[in-house]
């Protein structure tokens, strides 16, 4: 079993369906080495969306018999990420997608318990990379170049960041790496 993975996350939501609510639409996750997991929820309300979301979202979706439900979308999760002892969830816009991703469980102590019983993952850490990334005094980031507001490209583009965090840490200040417990590869 490794030490540590990295994964790369992002989502695509609804925040306009009530009071204290939100509507999960799409989950992408990558891991470290590339491999991507890409689910789209069946369950969520497509009808009289807003039309940002109608616009940037919703008609760049997959058709609907390639979607899933929540219930399958959180087996798939576990399945995807890989047994270690510690892994690292890192999103550009983290509170809501983390949010939104431990959802899936009910919360995020759910989340937790369900990786250590699958994989035995004794340790689960959301990070925030828009954070990190302004600790990076002079860092251009990566332009993606992939359509954006589809989870799995932006997942992939926040593994491209990262890429840059790190290069950018090992040139400039390794010391942060130890301050940030970046795992550089």
């Amino acid at each position: 079993m490794d030490d540590k993975h990295n994964y790369f996350l992002d989502t695509e939501f609804d925040e306009r369906t009530g009071r204290f609510s939100i509507d999960p639409i799409s989950y992408g996750l990558v891991h470290e080495t590339g491999e991507g997991y890409y689910g789209v929820s069946r369950e969520f309300n497509e009808a009289g969306r807003f039309k940002w979301l109608r616009d940037h979202v919703i008609t760049k979706l997959p058709p609907v018999d390639f979607r899933k439900t929540l219930t399958q979308i959180r087996a798939d999760v576990i399945g995807f990420i890989q047994p270690a002892k510690e892994i690292d969830i890192w999103a550009y816009n983290g509170s809501t997608d983390f949010f939104v991703f431990y959802k899936l469980w009910d919360n995020q102590l759910a989340f937790r318990d369900a990786l250590k019983k699958a994989h035995g993952i004794e340790k689960v850490n959301f990070r925030e990379m828009k954070e990190v990334s302004y600790m990076c005094v002079g860092l251009k980031m990566p332009e993606q170049t992939s359509p954006d507001h589809v989870a799995i490209n932006d997942a992939h583009h926040e593994r491209a960041r990262f890429a840059a965090i790190s290069d950018w840490v090992r040139t400039n200040d390794p010391k942060l790496a130890t301050t940030l417990r970046l795992r550089l590869s």
